[in-house]
């Protein structure tokens, strides 16, 4: 059994001709095609002509294609890529992908971006289990690798990055691997010409729409906003934003919420208990957080978690993303019910 973690992907690379196939699954479809491009770049040495593209449409519609292609030599190459792109946990799809893990060995290597997937079960069971596959779980970018993306990105520039610029961007810049470059680069071209980035660069460039961040919505959550919540949240849906990953950081956005009302009642005042948060908060969240810890005790957060941890459970059960947003949803509006009024 081979699982990568995102983060020693470059072993992986290494390795490559030890395995028929990659799995690589998760919410960060930025990572997701970041990865996988990597992958191709890598067996085909750059060479378009050793790409087949296939998806799980036409090989629901052809059920012995992909073994046909996974069959096939190149004649152009000696390496090809057969690229597997919006795959979901069916039964007839992993049976045709079985199939490929049993062929003789070959150079070919077959790469699946499937989103989140059930452990334990189905595809995610199959690639796990087979000596010739390894998988590659995609979640949002943890703090190491959202500050050596700033650095990689800022490279390119010939640019390096003040450290209280990279604190303000390690709080705006989280979730989707794509957004993240193409924030990156953005705030590059914006400062070129220059040595540095500067707070005052990313305060003029970088996305933190009060309308369109989840930071915000969690924020409106956490006040007991519902309109602001609402409208939040269906923009966000819309836009694409994982239920799950909305879940897993409003649990620790509310965790935090814990520990600074500990402060307080060890005789801190909350501008103290914020200035001491690490990676510090963003300058335009302070008033936000400075409000909600006045609307929050230790028994309400409780509470609140143990509804957003059961909700978070439960959406690990469902493939179905329409019934974990409505999981997600209800779960935020339960938590906002137990802020206190002032």
């Amino acid at each position: 059994m081979v699982t990568v973690a995102s983060s020693r992907f470059n072993d992986l690379l290494r390795r490559l001709n030890g395995f028929r196939c990659v799995l690589l699954y998760g919410t960060n479809k930025g990572l997701i095609s970041e990865l996988s491009r990597r992958i191709r770049e890598v067996v085909t040495s750059g060479r378009s002509d050793s790409v087949i593209s296939l998806d799980e449409a036409s090989i629901s519609q052809d059920p012995g294609l992909l073994k046909l292609e996974m069959s096939c030599g190149s004649l152009f190459s000696q390496n090809r890529i057969v690229w597997l792109r919006g795959i979901s946990d069916r039964q007839d799809i992993a049976r045709q992908i079985e199939r490929i893990l049993s062929l003789p060995s070959s150079s070919d290597v077959l790469v699946i971006e499937a989103g989140s997937l059930k452990k334990g079960v189905g595809l995610r069971k199959l690639i796990e289990a087979s000596p010739v596959a390894a998988s590659v779980p995609c979640y949002e970018d943890g703090p190491v690798s959202v500050s050596n993306v700033i650095d990689e990105e800022a490279s390119k520039f010939g640019l390096s990055v003040d450290k209280a610029a990279k604190e303000m961007l390690e709080q705006l810049l989280t979730g989707d691997r794509l957004v993240l470059r193409g924030e990156m680069q953005k705030l590059c071209l914006y400062a070129q010409g220059k040595d540095r980035i500067s707070p005052g660069d990313v305060t003029a460039v970088v996305r933190d729409s009060a309308d369109a961040s989840l930071n915000s919505l969690i924020d409106a959550i956490a006040v007991g906003d519902i309109g602001s919540f609402s409208r939040l949240y269906h923009r966000l849906m819309t836009e694409g934003l994982d239920a799950g990953m909305l879940l897993r950081s409003s649990i620790k956005h509310f965790h935090l919420l814990q520990i600074l009302l500990a402060k307080l009642d060890r005789g801190a005042s909350k501008s103290q208990a914020i200035d001491e948060i690490k990676p510090p908060v963003f300058f335009k969240r302070v008033h936000s957080m400075t409000r909600q810890l006045g609307l929050w005790n230790q028994e309400n957060l409780k509470k609140s978690l143990v509804v957003l941890r059961e909700a978070l459970r439960n959406s690990y059960l469902h493939s179905n993303p329409s019934l974990v947003r409505a999981l997600a949803c209800e779960a935020l509006l339960r938590s906002a019910s137990c802020v206190s009024q002032p």
